[in-house]
């Protein structure tokens, strides 16, 4: 909990306000988004009204949503992409790729609406700078076509049986001695509230919250240089990017 507003100097309140902005763009997965959240809450509901007043501006660059672009323009679906067709292509993601096509990619399959690389992106899923690190082409292309066939736990969205037989999936948001609050679409804050007495059954889904068909709206070679962004953690400068790759 954040002091009582009478421990703090307007230099210090300053400073606090300062210190979140900066930490916002810091990389990280969506619970360090809600602690630093409730950091700011917690800081706020300590000031009067008129001492909100005061830090306005800077409260508002704190609340202020990235003004990067994180989509494209709604396109066709190229096909129904299956591992088996494109893994036969992965050696390609390696060199002579486009960077400038990767990042349309990026924006095109919404990968930065639910998850972030370096500064840009969401942290509704797992942050991906480093991705390319930790795993090969491979593995990443199956994780994105089948979303389901691994999920980790941390963002694992549970099934709610209710007395009245509804089901309801999601991801816990905040409870109370009464009501269950349930995150159930993440892209767009999506929350329900449901009371405690009504679920007859609670089970981990099965299904990654995470759609399976992102990258059907891409060609092969537009999911080659996603591929190859990912595997580089959005490095232009990095050898895959590079056309002549005998110039390194």
């Amino acid at each position: 909990m954040v002091a009582t507003s009478g421990r703090w100097s307007s230099e210090n309140r300053t400073d606090f306000l300062n210190w979140l902005i900066k930490v916002k763009n810091y990389p990280g997965g969506k619970q360090m988004a809600e602690r630093l959240q409730n950091l700011r809450d917690d800081f706020v509901n300590q000031m009067s009204e008129a001492e909100q007043q005061q830090y306005q501006t800077l409260l508002a660059e704190f609340d202020a949503p990235p003004a990067e672009e994180v989509s494209a323009p709604a396109r066709p679906q190229v096909r129904q992409w299956t591992l088996e067709e494109l893994e036969g292509s992965l050696a390609e993601v390696e060199t002579g790729r486009s960077y400038q096509q990767a990042r349309q990619a990026l924006l095109a399959a919404s990968c930065l609406k639910c998850h972030r690389i370096n500064n840009s992106g969401a942290y509704i899923g797992p942050d991906l700078t480093n991705v390319g690190k930790r795993f090969d082409s491979r593995t990443i292309l199956e994780s994105i076509i089948e979303p389901s066939k691994v999920i980790d736990p941390k963002y694992q969205h549970t099934l709610y049986i209710l007395t009245n037989g509804k089901i309801v999936t999601g991801r816990p948001a905040g409870f109370d001695g009464t009501s269950l609050k349930l995150e159930t679409d993440p892209i767009n804050e999506t929350i329900i509230t449901i009371k405690r007495d009504e679920i007859d059954e609670s089970i981990l889904s099965k299904t990654s919250p995470m759609p399976p068909n992102l990258i059907n709206v891409l060609t092969r070679e537009e999911i080659l240089d996603l591929l190859a962004y990912l595997r580089t953690g959005g490095d232009a400068t990095a050898p895959a990017f590079n056309p002549d790759p005998t110039n390194k």
